[in-house]
């Protein structure tokens, strides 16, 4: 590498973005293994932050490039991190998702149909149509000829009617006419995105205006805060515990109360055993069956002795990213519309 040559190209656009650990490890020059810097002669010590293949030092060359310290222009080193750690820069987003995951289920506590909901018009203001996002929510189970019901609330109203009746056919038929509002919503979202496109009106990229961000950043705020408004997964119908931050390095599970104990009981659905998880996926070496089985492949019981009955108990920070990879990979959809990846 010599900088002093010029590069025949030209820059047309700056991004940002976060580098993954796949192009870190391929980026770095040097793994860092060594704490100590200097050695007693004040020379760098290989493996240290110091280390030539980084950069020059004094009057030594670098090892990477061969340039001296006036021309060098540094490199890339990286350090094997032993334990997951939090990103400051990312912990609030991942301590509201956390809250907001239902631990039985691994879903999101929010019914899945508004969940859905909040996807598509999320979808359409990455195109810029504000206007077919708001006349989104007028698609309901009321615009299928069915006159039982008006919004997505009486969706959940009546489920829970039906829940208490026990009807297995009551239930199908909920879940089909729940798919087929999906469906249109979905039919919807597809047909205003290619009219725009169509007309001009966007681009393939999306539009990216201070109208369509403001008006994005108050649907996710809003999609946080119905997320969050849930103590009982919707799906599932299990309590999975609160937790409490320290700062930005600890996170902490409250215990359950004993109405919210008992009715998990009675729902009879087993908490899975997320560090055992882990560990039963490294044995299955990355295999497909570990995401086409996730329920049935790592059905482990918690053990209730292991998590006081009151008080807080601290969480480590490996179960908290099998927690929220699994969630990740149950929403991905959502995902990708809520972070525009």
């Amino acid at each position: 590498m010599d900088i002093s040559k010029p590069v025949g190209s030209e820059i047309t656009s700056v991004d940002f973005g976060i580098l993954t650990a796949k192009e870190i490890r391929n980026l770095s020059a040097k793994q860092i293994t060594n704490p100590t810097v200097l050695d007693n002669l004040g020379h760098p010590v290989s493996g240290g932050l110091y280390d030539l293949a980084l950069g020059a030092f004094l009057r030594n060359l670098c090892s990477t490039c061969g340039l001296d310290e006036k021309f060098c222009p540094g490199h890339q080193g990286h350090i094997e991190l032993p334990v997951p750690c939090y990103n400051p820069l990312f912990f609030n987003q991942l301590y509201i998702y956390l809250r907001a995951s239902c631990l039985f289920c691994h879903h999101f506590r929010l019914k899945s149909v508004e969940v859905h909901r909040y996807a598509c018009k999320l979808r359409l203001l990455q195109y810029g149509l504000i206007d077919e996002s708001y006349k989104l929510d007028e698609i309901t189970l009321g615009s299928l000829n069915s006159s039982m019901y008006t919004d997505d609330e009486a969706i959940e109203d009546n489920e829970d009617e039906m829940d208490g009746e026990g009807s297995k056919q009551s239930k199908d038929i909920s879940s089909t006419l729940l798919n087929e509002l999906k469906s249109k919503r979905s039919e919807y979202v597809d047909m205003a995105i290619a009219k725009a496109l169509s007309d001009g009106r966007t681009t393939e990229r999306g539009s990216f205006t201070a109208t369509v961000n403001d008006e994005r950043k108050k649907l996710v705020h809003e999609f946080h805060k119905k997320l969050l408004s849930r103590g009982k997964c919707d799906n599932c119908g299990m309590f999975s515990p609160k937790f409490r931050k320290d700062g930005f390095t600890k996170i902490f599970e409250t215990a359950l109360n004993e109405k919210q104990i008992t009715n998990n009981r009675v729902k009879g659905f087993i908490r899975q055993d997320m560090i055992k998880k882990q560990k039963q996926a490294k044995k299955l070496d990355g295999s497909n069956e570990a995401s086409a089985n996730d329920e049935e492949s790592f059905d482990v019981g918690r053990n209730p002795t292991t998590r006081p009955k009151t008080g807080s108990t601290y969480i480590l920070s490996t179960e908290v990213k099998n927690i929220l990879d699994t969630v990740f990979r149950k929403e991905q959809c959502v995902y990708n519309i809520v972070f525009h990846s």
